[in-house]
């Protein structure tokens, strides 16, 4: 399984925030008009004013005209890689945004959610959304955490969730965080084959306090596990689902269901299922087919009962 968590190193090497470094000038340290530097390039001369990479100072645009409380509910309204690009417009645009109180604590304290939200382009929420949700501490799916501490000085039944899910802006609990990559590549693999017959029909999830802790399908009445006897049908069945751009992953034999009607084989089991694969892959998988149907291993069946 991908480790699909970014971690606060990398965050900081790949995707730096200006961090004050672009500031207005102090009293005691006044603006300075910019020098005018001479170059010379290929034998001529250029007088060119110094490139910067600080904001203009002498902008006048719309948004600096507004009073400040209407600027300021606009700003709240902006997605994380807005508001940094818009920062970098005018200095009175950069002081009125490191004004915002939201803005201010979360660059403060979490700087690693504004580098998440700037590298992942997270642009399908708001700087106020974001500012609500880090003030919460429930599980947006089970309102409990992993370590099941409780939040001191609050009245709160709720408990603190460790993990922020960049794509809704939620903050979600280990629990909750790990059930829901354990079965999200399962549960993309059956929307993909829904109405193929290849597979069992995907019914629902199973949930347990608002977490996910399982799923169910379809029963196939009078199915059973293929061997290799069945490597016509079972081949049959994997072409279909290689020509869907789709590796299975785990082929073996107790993951073809054979149907006792009509001989076909039909598809369980997508764990690791993985789309959109190269050629190289399903030619790979295709080609090992034959000697996992041919395995008495007992590799991915049923466990014994006791």
């Amino acid at each position: 399984m991908d480790d699909l968590t970014l971690d606060d190193i990398g965050l900081e090497m790949h995707c730096p925030l200006d961090d004050g470094h672009l500031t207005l000038p102090t009293a005691a340290e006044p603006e300075r008009p910019q020098k005018r530097q001479k170059r010379v390039r290929q034998g001529h001369d250029h007088n060119d004013t110094a490139s910067s990479l600080s904001p203009s100072r002498g902008s006048d645009s719309a948004l600096e005209r507004l009073p400040l409380e209407i600027s300021s509910m606009i700003f709240l309204q902006l997605d994380i890689p807005t508001i940094v690009s818009t920062r970098r417009v005018s200095r009175h645009i950069m002081a009125s945004i490191d004004a915002l109180h939201p803005y201010r604590r979360i660059r403060i304290h979490c700087p690693d959610v504004l580098r998440a939200a700037v590298g992942l382009s997270a642009r399908s929420f708001d700087l106020a959304t974001l500012y609500k949700t880090l003030r919460s501490w429930n599980c947006d799916q089970c309102g409990t955490a992993c370590n099941g501490s409780e939040i001191k000085g609050s009245n709160d039944k709720g408990r603190l969730a460790s993990y922020l899910y960049m794509v809704t802006c939620t903050r979600v609990c280990y629990d909750c965080f790990v059930y829901a990559r354990y079965y999200e590549g399962e549960t993309f693999a059956y929307q993909w084959l829904q109405g193929t017959g290849m597979s069992p029909k995907f019914l629902s999830h199973v949930t347990e306090d608002g977490r996910i802790i399982g799923f169910a399908i379809e029963y196939i009445e009078g199915a059973r596990t293929a061997g290799p006897e069945d490597f016509p049908a079972c081949q049959k069945a994997l072409a279909k689902l290689h020509a869907l751009g789709i590796r299975h992953g785990d082929i073996n034999r107790h993951n073809f269901l054979i149907r006792e009607s009509d001989g076909t084989a039909v598809l369980i089991d997508f764990e690791a299922a993985h789309k959109p694969a190269t050629a190289e892959e399903l030619k790979a998988e295709a080609e090992l087919l034959k000697s996992k149907l041919e395995d008495e291993s007992g590799l991915g069946g049923p466990g014994r009962s006791v």
